[in-house]
């Protein structure tokens, strides 16, 4: 196996990526003097780590993340890993993967399309404890809790519930003096104790609203990383 930057077609996509941003090389000093989403930490937190943990984070973990002109990025993985698109799981949108210099290994994170369950799993390794190792900085941790705890969670309730605040904000009156769907609103009868409250339909916009925000909020934080990431394609 060619692993990552074995060869000079994967060099050439690294840098690419780096360039794109696409993908970054967190464990090295030129992103953390870049990088905006690093302007509210301290510009030397390598050298504290370093300092106290010794040099073998730098430049070990690369991270890519996945969106919907990510070609080159699954180029890069199949050739550091011989591993093909179709040999993945069906029904899943990756949202981020992390490339491991040293265990040569690649952690996948993501969100299924059906039930928006947060899924990961790893390629040419399975010790997730000895994939972290270096991982001085908490980076991994700190993208599965989001992704898990806060998009994939509020994502699944979404739609597990079945509403979203715009679709509630289209329900109307119907004939039994109850809210409902506007596709529904044809088929209720005056006597149907289907439908919601005005009262109900309002605190399920509020709950839809809250779940909507909480997964804005961490879009966007994790935008500051990779502007291109949006859980928009995770949807389709």
């Amino acid at each position: 196996m060619e692993w990552v930057g074995g060869t000079k077609e994967a060099v050439e996509l690294i840098n690419e990526l780096l360039k794109s941003g696409d993908l970054i090389n967190y464990y090295s000093y030129d992103w953390f003097n870049s990088s905006d989403v690093n302007s509210h930490r301290s510009r030397h937190i390598l050298d504290d780590i370093t300092e106290e943990y010794g040099d073998e984070c730098l430049n070990h973990l690369l991270i890519g993340c996945f969106h919907d002109n990510d070609g080159k990025l699954r180029t890069l993985i199949e050739l550091s890993t011989a591993v093909q698109d179709e040999e993945r799981w069906n029904y899943v949108s990756d949202c981020f993967a992390f490339i491991n210099l040293k265990t040569q290994s690649i952690l996948y994170m993501g969100i299924t399309t059906r039930k928006r369950h947060y899924y990961e799993f790893m390629i040419n390794g399975d010790d997730f404890e000895d994939f972290e190792i270096f991982d001085h900085h908490n980076i991994v941790s700190e993208f599965r809790e989001i992704v898990e705890d806060e998009l994939a969670e509020n994502m699944n309730q979404l739609h597990y519930n079945g509403w979203y605040s715009s679709e509630l904000y289209e329900y109307v009156l119907g004939a039994n003096g109850l809210y409902h769907s506007e596709y529904d609103i044809d088929d209720i009868e005056k006597d149907s104790d289907e439908g919601f409250t005005k009262e109900e339909l309002d605190e399920k916009i509020k709950d839809a609203e809250e779940k909507e925000k909480l997964i804005a909020d961490e879009m966007q934080y994790l935008q500051q990383y990779f502007p291109k990431f949006s859980t928009a394609y995770i949807y389709e």
